[in-house]
């Protein structure tokens, strides 16, 4: 599933926008000078309509265009970026890279719950539970809401939430798009945990038995 979907980057700004839409439109000139109140709410939808095609397919394009390039090329991922602005979803508590384990192997999975790959992915993972190391902590970073995160370990990745060593994260900001660069969700990347260098990397698409060389007992 790419990434390159405004929607999904954005995704913690729409309700600011929304809430300047609905501003905007209430305050409209047109709208002052509508009679009757039918006339007022099409000319009141249409304006809202207008307004978000702008900003769905204008302005977010244009949004996601300048962040990625007035970050520059995104640091190289064979050492553990540095990130700093993550958030726990079951507390709230700020994560950052000083916050992962230290021993064995981190995995950091960049999903989005409504993708259906990363879906079968969580699914996978929790399926075939019993044949991952107990050294492995896996990490789930994702931009959505917390909503959308409850569904997903609800129906998906069932029981994950609540293992010791999986942590889902906030990355309300896209500072891992900026850091780590992927390209399609879900993109695994699995560290060493005493030095932080790459173990290996999976752009997409990947399954337990991808992962399984790397992360088995």
């Amino acid at each position: 599933m790419s990434l390159l979907r405004a929607d999904v980057f954005v995704a913690a700004l729409l309700p600011f926008f929304e809430e300047k839409l609905e501003a905007g439109s209430s305050g409209h000139n047109s709208l002052k000078e509508c009679k009757t109140p039918e006339l007022l709410v099409i000319l009141m939808h249409t304006h809202q309509l207008k307004a978000r095609m702008f900003y769905k397919y204008l302005f977010l394009p244009m949004l996601i265009f300048f962040l990625w390039s007035s970050t520059g090329v995104a640091q190289s991922i064979q050492q553990m970026p540095a990130f700093q602005q993550f958030a726990r979803y079951d507390n709230g508590n700020q994560f950052t890279v000083d916050s992962l384990s230290t021993e064995g192997v981190n995995v950091l999975i960049f999903y989005d719950p409504g993708c259906g790959h990363c879906q079968e992915l969580g699914y996978d993972i929790a399926k075939n539970w019993e044949i991952w190391s107990p050294n492995i902590s896996f990490y789930f970073i994702s931009m959505g809401e917390k909503e959308g995160v409850d569904r997903y370990t609800a129906q998906y990745a069932k029981g994950l939430d609540q293992k010791s060593n999986v942590t889902f994260l906030h990355d309300p900001t896209g500072e891992f798009i900026t850091l780590f660069d992927p390209q399609n969700f879900p993109s695994t990347y699995i560290y060493s945990a005493k030095d932080r260098s790459l173990i290996q990397f999976y752009d997409g698409v990947n399954t337990t038995k991808d992962m399984q060389q790397h992360l088995s007992k």
